[in-house]
């Protein structure tokens, strides 16, 4: 199987990112069996925007992504979107499409970005977002593919209830800041691949949103922590072959997997 993961630097001009998810994500379906756009691919601006901008599975957004799967026999995995969820807040959800058009499955992000810094700034992204409250793996042709976003990398318990319920491959759609990406972007991708033995397609926002700058460097790693595919810091595509062959020869020299004592930890509510 070869995956494609779309790097963009989404605005608040939706017509336009829609234009944009669209020209790349037919590209991508020229080489590629599944394509993966980022976090907030269809809309990130002000975020007192965001409930204006929210929409349902059956909104012009998931629409554009249900037709190109269907012409293009592809799967996509639809970065996020703010999904509208109540009357005053959205959940920021992955909608699955299969290659016959269809959405198999979706994802709201667990873990919400709420940081209080001692010179007085805070980020609340629990203001505007419900987070989702279950995790998800879903069969496909290619195997099991496990569903993250963004803030959840830091939380390596995911990753591992996502793998040891068979996961082979996870998504991690994402809008990192400058900031931590510099330093922790790559390390926790890795990291994430490394202690699961599995495939991390990394799909993510690049450069500057109205004040606000995203890392980039979209990545494919392979279980080994290997970076098998880079973008570098523009708006484009990475694509890399992932081998169900070389997972489990990397889970044969090294069952750490196996010897795993879960049995001995238990996660406290």
């Amino acid at each position: 199987m070869r995956a494609a993961c779309i790097q963009m630097n989404s605005t608040e001009n939706k017509e336009k990112n829609l234009a944009t998810a669209r020209e790349l994500l037919l590209e991508a379906s020229r080489e590629a069996d599944v394509l993966a756009l980022p976090e907030y691919f269809n809309f990130l601006g002000p975020d007192g925007d965001m409930f204006r901008q929210a929409e349902t599975s059956d909104g012009v957004s998931i629409s554009m992504l249900r037709e190109i799967a269907a012409s293009r026999r592809r799967y996509i995995v639809g970065g996020s979107i703010a999904e509208r969820f109540s009357e005053t807040k959205c959940r920021n959800t992955t909608f699955v499409i299969g290659p016959d058009g269809s959405i198999i499955g979706s994802y709201s992000k667990i873990h919400m970005f709420d940081i209080s810094l001692k010179n007085g700034d805070q980020y609340r992204e629990s203001d505007r977002v419900t987070p989702g409250d279950r995790i998800l793996n879903l069969d496909t042709n290619f195997g099991r593919w496990g569903f993250t976003i963004c803030y959840d990398l830091r939380f390596p318990e995911i990753y591992r209830a996502l793998v040891m319920d068979g996961a082979k491959l996870v998504f991690v759609p994402s809008a990192f800041t400058m900031t931590t990406g510099r330093d922790h972007w790559e390390a926790l991708l890795r990291c994430r691949a490394i202690e699961n033995q599995v495939y991390v397609a990394a799909p993510a926002q690049v450069d500057s949103h109205q004040g606000r700058m995203c890392y980039g460097r979209s990545m494919i790693v392979d279980p080994w922590g290997t970076v098998t595919a880079q973008a570098s810091d523009t708006e484009g595509v990475i694509y890399a072959d992932i081998s169900m062959d070389y997972l489990e020869n990397v889970r044969s020299r090294i069952p750490c997997l196996e010897h795993s004592r879960m049995d001995l930890f238990s996660v406290k509510e």
